[in-house]
């Protein structure tokens, strides 16, 4: 009896194994209905293990790695709803060679608001802030992932930061099912791609910008924008003319209202968008396409839908669906079923025999359709917001061009000469141009791409350069207009903040920099220098503070940081490779200047001065040998990096007297011991 009762939990322990685990035997026809470009498509019918019933499938199965094409989210008129034959019609217009399509994920039947967020072509299309979602992403290889996050959007308006203050991007404000009163007091981004969406009679205000810098709106990235103008009225009323241009619009009710009507032609803004989990950031930067509202049926392995009574609809709902998995050797599958046979776990168990580790379902019933290869295969007649295409991986000489740029741009300047420098500079400059056209060529995209690889590889040849020397009087700049990083240096305009700096919007407290008034063009001259400065700071429109962090990171800062310290009031500096006006750094870009503040260095230990110098009292004396020499500076200089602990009273290594040690005290004892400065 007990043998039979121990061979019964085991059956069942197999059958609950069974029902959870993926087991491949695969079931797909031997022979596919039609085969093209990579792409197999197959139509059979089978029985479901839930429903019981046989059911019509559709599966379109193919490897990016060996096939050269890729699944893309796609959605062909943003806001609008329309049928997938549509949506592929539109990709079609667009450039892609599209070769099969599903529909996507799920949009409100009564507004037509699509899903919370799609990525296609690597922008941002749509979102509404706020959600929290799962997105499957899929990189320019063809590489699915799924992440669950936030987005958040920080906007910048004029140097003022307002995190979390987007609302929506390009969506019908009056379409939103889930619209709170949050989300509708926040700004609302649109460009070209909206449409005719951004007509809702909400009053408000408008500001029309044009993004520089070749940015866009990106997850992960930073979009930059020149503002054009600012109208007032109703929202809608200002239509971006073309792919440049972008609008922020804001109820006039709203509390950020004020921020909008502080601006005027020429103000900056710039919107990041990103996500606090640095996985998924990475993965969502990293998506040539991504869309949301998504749900497992498999996961890693294990059949969810056997065990869940609901993913999203009851799971032994008999409707047609639409879903999409993959498998351990890189295979990616699309499926529909057709008629209301099927469930959704005869939709797992069948992509599991198939050998799917992963499947995930999408919007169902009226809205599930295929298109193959030139003609829907089944199509009910619901319109819907977004589609799951096959397309030809494209040739995207515009991101291949972009990572050229940041490769550029990650080029040390000090490893080069400044001919080496001002080379890529120049070939650097004239790829950018090309980058930030959107009317830019595949042609030109892909010259200027060479141009600028050719141009790298050539000034990392030395012998190009012949006798010339590598850079060591310079200064590099990381950004304008933000707060002084770890180890980083920052150029602050009178754009920031309003040009009203303090040590906590700017973080120069713990800085070494100079103001610096305009000469000419990209020349200015050193009038004020600051050393962990603690007070506020007003920028005049003619001014900039050049600020770098005392902290050493790594060599480059610490070089950095040395050189801050020895210009001089009076000196001029050149930003060679910069534009001020424009907020733009080139590669090889660099802050050029005499750097004639500090003097050589004394011996630490020289000889012994026949004639010493007494002192009053007993301040500098820092070794306490009775008089001022070089041995003080050295331990007073090493002390305040913290290299070497003050033997003497704190009071001793204070020469200004300002119940501090700080950089000044070295300096001013180092002129107290060439005499050019007398300790009071």
């Amino acid at each position: 009896m007990g043998i039979a009762k121990r061979l019964l939990t085991l059956a069942l322990a197999l059958v609950m194994l069974v029902s959870t685990c993926v087991i491949v035997s695969a079931t797909l026809p031997s022979t596919p209905t039609s085969t093209f470009s990579g792409v197999s498509h197959y139509r059979y019918w089978n029985a479901g293990p839930s429903s019981g019933k046989s059911t019509t499938y559709q599966v379109l199965k193919f490897n990016p790695a060996s096939s050269g094409v890729i699944p893309m989210a796609y959605s062909g008129d943003v806001g609008k709803t329309a049928s997938v034959a549509q949506h592929v019609a539109a990709a079609q217009a667009d450039g892609y060679e599209v070769l099969g399509a599903i529909n996507g994920s799920f949009f409100s039947l009564s507004t037509g608001d699509p899903c919370p967020a799609l990525i296609s072509g690597g922008r941002l299309m749509f979102a509404t802030a706020t959600r929290e979602e799962v997105f499957t992403a899929f990189d320019i290889n063809g590489t699915p992932n799924l992440v669950q996050t936030t987005l958040l959007y920080d906007l910048t308006l004029n140097g003022t930061k307002l995190s979390n203050a987007i609302g929506l991007v390009n969506k019908d404000y009056t379409a939103v099912n889930d619209i709170s009163a949050t989300i509708s007091t926040r700004f609302h981004y649109y460009d070209s791609v909206a449409g005719a969406i951004g007509n809702s009679a909400q009053t408000g205000y408008e500001i029309l910008c044009e993004k520089i810098n070749g940015t866009d709106i990106k997850v992960g990235k930073t979009l930059e924008g020149k503002v054009i103008s600012v109208t007032s009225g109703y929202y809608g009323k200002t239509i971006p003319s073309n792919k440049n241009q972008f609008v922020l619009f804001v109820k006039s009710s709203s509390s950020y209202a004020s921020y909008a009507t502080s601006l005027s032609a020429g103000k900056l803004v710039s919107l990041k968008i990103y996500s606090a989990n640095d996985w998924a950031n990475t993965i969502l930067s990293n998506a040539y396409s991504a869309i949301c509202d998504t749900y497992w049926l498999v996961k890693d392995g294990s059949n969810i839908a056997a065990s869940q009574s609901e993913i999203g609809h009851s799971t032994t709902l008999s409707r047609p669906w639409t879903a999409f998995g993959w498998d351990n050797n890189g295979n990616i599958y699309y499926m529909i079923t057709e008629g209301e046979l099927a469930t959704l776990r005869d939709v797992a168990a069948e992509m599991i025999k198939m050998g799917c580790t992963n499947v995930v379902r999408l919007d169902g019933g009226g809205s599930t359709a295929m298109w193959v290869n030139g003609s829907s295969t089944y199509q009910q007649g619901r319109l819907v917001t977004d589609a799951l295409l096959i397309v030809k991986r494209p040739e995207d000489y515009r991101l291949a061009l972009e990572q050229t740029l940041k490769e550029a741009k990650a080029l040390y300047q000090g490893d080069y000469s400044a001919e080496a420098n001002n080379y890529i500079n120049q070939a650097y400059d004239k790829a950018f141009d090309v980058h930030k056209n959107s009317a830019s060529t595949n042609d030109a995209l892909k010259k200027a791409n060479t141009d600028l690889k050719n141009a790298i590889a050539y000034i990392k040849n030395a012998n190009n350069f012949p006798g010339k020397a590598k850079l060591t009087k310079f200064l590099y700049v990381d950004d304008f207009d933000k707060s002084v990083p770890t180890g980083g240096c920052v150029i602050l305009t009178p754009d920031f903040n309003g040009g009203n700096l303090t040590t906590a919007n700017a973080g120069y407290g713990y800085s070494y920099g100079v103001l610096a008034e305009k000469v000419t063009g990209n020349t200015y001259k050193v009038v004020q220098r600051y050393e962990k400065y603690k007070g506020d700071i007003t920028l005049k429109s003619n001014q900039i503070l050049l600020m770098t962090s005392y902290q050493k990171t790594k060599p480059v800062s610490e070089l950095n940081r040395d050189n801050m310290l020895k210009l001089a009031i009076g000196e001029i500096l050149t930003f060679r490779g910069m534009d001020i006006t424009y907020k733009y750094i080139s590669a090889g870009a660099y802050v050029d200047a005499a750097f004639s503040y500090v003097e050589t260095e004394p011996d630490p230990d020289p000889d012994p001065d026949p004639d010493p110098k007494p002192v009053e009292g007993v301040i500098g004396d820092v070794n306490l040998n009775g008089k001022i020499d070089a041995r003080d500076y050295l331990l007073l200089k090493r002390a305040y990096f913290g290299t070497y602990e003050l033997t003497c009273d704190d009071a001793i290594a204070d020469i200004n007297g300002n119940g501090k040690i700080d950089a000044r005290d070295y300096l001013l004892l180092k002129r107290a011991y060439f005499g050019t400065y007398t300790i009071q």
